[in-house]
């Protein structure tokens, strides 16, 4: 107005191509690029998630000078600080809604999801780092009274439900950004396989802890060298 500036808008502009390839692995402008990375919660001790955007910057330097080319932010949408710092440091983001361990089976709760996720990549779209779009995280942890499921899901009407939902969440990622891929993790149950629901993101992303929850770390790699020989034609994450 006059001279005095009211607002200002900045939107980030970068232009990458890339692919995942079941057999070569992940090619960032046609190079192969092995992803190294962690995930990140937004939050510190003291603080909670009420972080400053100095702090949210911190961390991803801090990721970024670890050796880490590749960032999940788990389990929800991060502050715009972080994602335009992963823009600038050259970090590839997988970013995903808050749809974690079990879901409700109701018309409400699918909106809620279809909202959320409009919501996700339509505010970051233009951000560069952002290459996978995710939606759930392992919701065939616990059952319906809330317990661990460790024999896979008994009720199968949520299954069929919770693999219905994925397909549509999918389908509308897939709809409002065509240039990225869909992504969802997983917990190392056979159940996935079983339902159907594997096969829904274009990449699968196994979040396993052998040698801490169980087993020994040489069991990572035999996992996922089965997982492939089952289904060749899956990017596994």
């Amino acid at each position: 107005e006059g001279d005095r500036v009211l607002d200002r808008l900045e939107s980030p502009l970068g232009f990458r191509w890339f692919s995942f390839d079941p057999n070569k692995g992940f090619f960032l402008n046609g190079k192969s690029l092995k992803l190294i990375g962690v995930n990140r919660h937004q939050d510190r001790a003291g603080i909670g998630n009420a972080l400053s955007n100095d702090l949210h910057t911190q961390d991803i330097e801090t990721i970024k000078a670890m050796g880490a080319n590749f960032l999940r932010l788990a389990h929800y949408p991060q502050d715009p600080a972080v994602l335009d710092a992963a823009d600038r440091l050259g970090l590839i983001l997988w970013e995903e809604i808050p749809i974690v361990n079990y879901v409700t089976p109701s018309e409400t709760f699918a909106a809620n999801c279809r909202t959320m996720l409009i919501e996700m990549i339509r505010q970051h779209y233009n951000h560069p780092a952002v290459l996978m779009w995710g939606y759930m995280n392992e919701v065939f942890l616990y059952d319906e009274n809330g317990q661990r499921a460790r024999e896979g899901i008994k009720n199968q009407e949520y299954a069929a439900w919770t693999v219905g939902l994925a397909r549509e969440l999918d389908a509308l990622a897939r709809r409002e950004d065509p240039t990225r891929v869909t992504v969802m993790a997983v917990h190392s149950s056979d159940v996935y396989n079983e339902t159907g629901m594997a096969d829904v993101p274009q990449v699968l992303g196994w979040n396993l802890y052998q040698g801490w929850y169980g087993g020994t770390f040489d069991g990572f790699g035999a996992f996922l060298d089965k997982q492939h020989a089952r289904y060749p034609k899956r990017p596994l994450i």
